[in-house]
């Protein structure tokens, strides 16, 4: 399932450091460096992130980033806010935000995947599913005009129901495979011990 991401932020080094650590098929990054730009598609393109400069929101933008939040696309939409070490935070211009977190940049790549999902998992579900651009293509072609919605939603939530139960099989897997190798490491401590 992979998430649409928007990044507002006009230092060349941080938006690299974002593509990067972003660069896997969970994630679709987009990038801009215009606040107009940016609002505009917000709009369009209902993200599930929204990557933010901290430099780049004015008390008027704020306004308007607020106001997008409240509408009811955006409500299952993280909202992350990238501050610069040195950079200073006007808690009153942030505060309208209604940010769902602040990362400091640098920032370890792994930490911005684990912010992420990790915000995602807190929302309801995502606003965008790979599924749904074929159900679109569907819809579009001849003699198919009006897509059930219900259909949509049966579709969407078991894709989800799906994704989370191989995510619960993995994360299970995974912690198996660990004890094992700890036990093994353990007791080859063990016998160089006693040797």
């Amino acid at each position: 399932m992979a998430y649409k991401v928007i990044l507002l932020e006009d230092s060349p080094t941080v938006k690299k450091a974002v593509r990067m650590s972003l660069s896997s098929p969970d994630f679709e990054l987009y990038t801009y460096h215009g606040m107009g730009e940016f609002l505009e598609k917000l709009h369009q393109m209902k993200p599930d992130v929204v990557l933010v400069g901290v430099s780049l929101v004015s008390r008027s933008e704020s306004r308007t980033l607020k106001d997008w939040k409240s509408q009811k696309i955006s409500r299952k939409t993280a909202v992350i806010l990238l501050r610069k070490v040195f950079e200073p935070v006007d808690q009153e211009k942030v505060a309208e935000l209604d940010y769902d977190a602040i990362l400091r940049v640098p920032f370890n790549s792994g930490g911005l995947v684990s912010l992420v999902r990790n915000l995602m998992e807190k929302k309801e579900d995502p606003l965008s599913l790979p599924e749904e651009q074929l159900l679109d293509d569907f819809s579009s072609q001849e003699g198919v005009n009006d897509l059930d919605e219900r259909i949509r939603a049966l579709v969407k939530q078991e894709t989800l129901d799906m994704g989370r139960e191989l995510e619960k099989r993995m994360k299970f897997q995974l912690l198996a495979e660990m004890k094992d190798w700890l036990r093994k490491k353990l007791d080859e401590i063990k016998e160089e011990s006693e040797a």
